[in-house]
């Protein structure tokens, strides 16, 4: 496959290909008796994992990680096993293909992953504990199979001090007491992977709620029941939704949302449980700017994706987060509209090209370290909008055919990227290897330069595109763009068609058209660049009739910056219908720049009510340094209860950033304003970071202690990047690359990012050990030897440089001597 494009930037120079193990056996069933000490942190029990022998084999190899294995035991008797401290290898004499063999093991754990004890960063007794099993860390706690291309029910008894509550994937079927101990014992009949095996146990409340006689739960820290109704009321809605959307009903019997403290993430999938970060929880100020739909949304949509078909290995997670991620912004076209859908692809599409311009591959990829380096805006937000194109290429009624198909033959089995390719292929009777080859298979994406000329005499309209993405990416995507032609009175369509990397389309139209919108609908996953005048700009922000449309030209006008931009930015600003459009369009002015962006911004504080977009604003605003009523709109922000708490939080930011004289004194006042996770208070820290500089370590290296919530915590080990890097600072990045949390970690990779800091790389070296900071770190790493690089190069060029200076004076001596000699 010579013709596919393997991209640049991500895979490093000592990546093999990885594919799944292809163990002799399948998975029957997996049984469990957990016992949680949180006291000592930590957990013993014996797992019983049903297999049937698949193929002649002699050894079974199991996962479980850093145990103690206390006994091993083959159809119920001692068996022969060796422990390496990651698998257990068990001989298995006198096993047929097709006969089935049980292996119960014993083992004691203080798990460094998989569980997580509350507080997270102690050592003292635990108040709560949770599991994060994706992708290969449930074998820190639960012996088994621990790779997704085998699946088996599940039963798990989990065994915690009474009085607290516990949950776990499936029904409960028997709770008992066991001597100051609660035996809680959980079934699930629907095949899983092991990696969506969980349970939590801590102190909270529970609500009920139903769906077509699904049973809902809505599981929350005690006290905090009164959150609620903003986070869930609408799982009913969002599940009846993708039921019917992907005519597949809801695949399990319960459905739990359990929010727990010091989530690593946002949301994790586990069948019929998910756990998610107690951010999700806010309240009425923080509601105006913050919704939990997305995440409810997208960890339900994996209930299907992921959960009851499964990707087969990791190279194809994109058929796990591509379809949750597009599920969900599905989910806002049902909730919120046909804008609200395009606004969220194209944040998608930002997202994702933030990355792209660090690296690109292919969506299926498998040169990797650790599973987790796929987690990345290739796997969500590109994936989700290939589906899409992939939807718009076949129809979208034949892709919710397709899905149907999909679900129904992989049900409770795992999949791979051609499975799903037959399954469209089936229901759109179209042949898409082409289409799969490039988008899927091979990397980047088309990047559309186009522009347009008007004849008069022929009143002929010809647009011209081509695609000019580099070489390491197809070219061309062999793909077909709409073309609407927006004139006084008309509108007329065509179409693009990529069949090279050129294409021209010619349209008759009455009169000289006000804007030519190419795929005005966001139907093709593509980078558009428009390469138009400022006015013809203009005239498409304002006459192109969609949304995407808009931010197309928006974007491109930013670039053109100048005083037609600032006009059509600030029009928009005071215009749109739309909220997000209104914030592109301050993001805009902060690039656009000169005193009309600036006044535009200023003026829009006074009538603009969203509090998402006064965000914007308040941090649009601090591109516009040494301005005394730039300074005086972000204090009152600042100061002012009525706005939202990300509004203030921006605001500080930017007070910085103008190099306001009084801006580590608003700093300070802001620590303690409270707000939503902190938002103003880790901007504060931030804030006074970036004004003060080393007259703020003292309060910085404070909040870095564990006296300060996680998050807290986080933020001021990022603002440390700010500071003076002396050895000091370096010893206390250095202590804080030790912590167990994982966002403490990435907020030390995130300050050695911003210091460049050689001495830092024996840091950076450790947390590349642990598989959530391991590619941050190393890609920092990365970053940090090139720029030394390009020091010493600077500094030779300055030698080179002083050397020709001084060869220059000698030769001006010489030639001055030579002078004097002369008649």
């Amino acid at each position: 496959m010579h013709w596919l494009k393997g991209g640049k930037g991500f895979a490093y120079p000592d990546y093999k290909p990885r594919w799944q193990p292809d163990p002799p056996f399948t998975v029957e069933h997996v049984s469990a008796t957990v016992t949680v000490d949180l006291e000592h942190r930590s957990i013993s029990g014996t797992s019983a994992i049903t297999l049937q022998v698949a193929r002649p084999a002699d050894t079974i190899v199991l996962h479980a990680a850093d145990m103690e294995i206390q006994s091993v035991k083959l159809d119920g008797k001692s068996a022969e096993y060796s422990y390496d401290g990651s698998t257990i290898k068990i001989r298995l004499p006198e096993h047929r293909p097709g006969s089935t063999a049980r292996i119960e093991v014993e083992y004691r754990a203080t798990p460094t992953r998989g569980v997580w004890f509350v507080p997270i960063d102690s050592d003292a007794p635990a108040r709560a504990a949770w599991t994060q099993g994706e992708a290969e860390d449930n074998r820190y706690w639960l012996p088994g199979y621990d790779y997704p291309d085998r699946k088996a029910t599940l039963e798990l008894a989990i065994r915690a001090p009474t009085g607290l509550f516990v949950d776990a994937n499936g029904l409960l079927v028997d709770k008992r007491e066991l001597g100051g101990l609660t035996e809680w014992r959980f079934r699930l009949d629907e095949r899983i992977p092991l990696y969506l095996a969980a349970f939590v146990v801590g102190d909270f409340e529970v609500y009920e709620d139903e769906w077509r006689g699904v049973k809902l739960r809505y599981i929350v820290p005690r006290g905090r029941g009164g959150l609620v109704e903003r986070s869930f009321s609408k799982t009913p809605r969002i599940m009846e939704f993708f039921s019917n959307y992907l005519s597949t009903p809801f695949p399990y019997p319960k459905y739990d949302q359990v929010a727990v403290e010091e989530f690593i993430f946002g949301g994790m999938e586990n069948a019929s449980i998910t756990i998610l970060t107690d951010l999700t929880l806010h309240d009425e100020t923080a509601h105006r700017e913050y919704r939990s739909e997305p995440l409810v949304a997208h960890e339900m949509a994996h209930q299907w994706f992921g959960d009851l078909v499964t990707c087969k290995d990791w190279s194809h997670i994109w058929l796990n987060e591509g379809f949750a991620t597009l599920l969900e912004a599905l989910w806002a076209r049902e909730d919120l509209g046909e804008e609200e859908f395009q606004h969220n692809l194209y944040r998608k599409l930002q997202t994702y090209l933030s990355e792209a311009s660090r690296y690109t591959r292919p969506i299926v990829e498998r040169r990797y370290r650790h599973p987790q380096e796929l987690f990345d805006a290739h796997s969500y937000p590109k994936a989700a909008l290939v589906l899409w194109t992939i939807a718009n290429t076949v129809g979208e009624e034949n892709f919710r055919k397709a899905l149907r198909l999909y679900l129904a033959e992989k049900r409770g089995q795992s999949a791979d990227t051609e499975d799903l390719k037959r399954s469209l292929e089936e229901a759109s009777h179209m042949d898409l290897d082409r289409l799969f080859d490039e988008y899927v298979y091979s990397a980047g994406h088309p990047v559309i330069e186009y522009s347009y000329k008007w004849d008069d005499k022929s009143k002929t309209l010809t647009v011209t595109a081509r695609q000019t993405q580099g070489d390491d990416q197809p070219k061309p995507f062999h793909i077909e763009v709409e073309l609407l032609a927006v004139g006084e009175g008309y509108t007329e369509t065509a179409k693009l068609r990529f069949d090279a990397e050129t294409a021209v389309a010619a349209l008759h139209l009455p009169s000289k058209p006000l804007a030519a919108c190419l795929d005005p609908h966001f139907r093709v996953l593509a980078q558009l660049k428009p390469k138009l005048p400022p006015g013809e700009l203009a005239s498409a922000l304002k006459h192109c009739p969609t949304l995407y449309a808009k931010e197309v030209a928006l974007t491109a006008l930013a670039e053109s910056k100048g005083a037609t931009a600032a006009k059509a930015a600030a029009e928009l600003l005071s215009t749109a219908g739309h909220w997000g459009l209104r914030a592109d369009a301050a993001r805009a002015l902060a690039r656009i720049h000169g005193p009309t962006a600036k006044k535009a911004l200023l003026d829009a504080l006074k009538s603009e009510k969203d509090a998402r977009v006064r965000t914007a604003i308040a941090e649009a605003l601090g591109s516009f340094p040494d301005d005394e009523a730039v300074w005086n709109a972000l204090t009152e922000i600042l100061h002012n209860p009525q706005e939202g708490y990300f509004t203030r939080a921006a605001a500080v930011v930017s007070l910085a950033r103008t190099k306001y004289p009084r801006a580590a004194e608003e700093a300070r006042k802001a620590l303690s304003y409270p707000s939503h996770a902190d938002a103003i208070a880790r901007s504060a820290l931030k804030a006074l970071a970036i004004a003060a500089g080393d007259e703020a370590r003292s309060t910085l290296e404070e909040y870095t202690s564990p006296a300060h919530s996680y998050l807290l915590r986080a933020a001021a080990t990022a603002a440390l990047g700010y500071l003076k890097p002396d050895q000091k600072l370096l010893d206390r990045l250095a202590q804080l690359a030790r912590s167990r949390h994982p966002r403490v970690k990435g907020a030390v990779i995130s300050a050695a990012s911003t210091l460049l800091d050689e001495r830092l790389l024996p840091v950076l070296q450790e947390l590349q050990r642990d598989p959530e900071t391991y590619r941050a770190a190393r890609d920092t790493a990365e970053r940090i030897r090139k720029h030394a690089e390009k020091g010493e190069e600077y500094r030779k060029l300055r030698e080179e440089i002083e050397k020709l200076r001084a060869e220059s004076r000698e030769l001006y001596e010489k030639v001055e001597i030579m002078e004097k000699r002369l008649p």
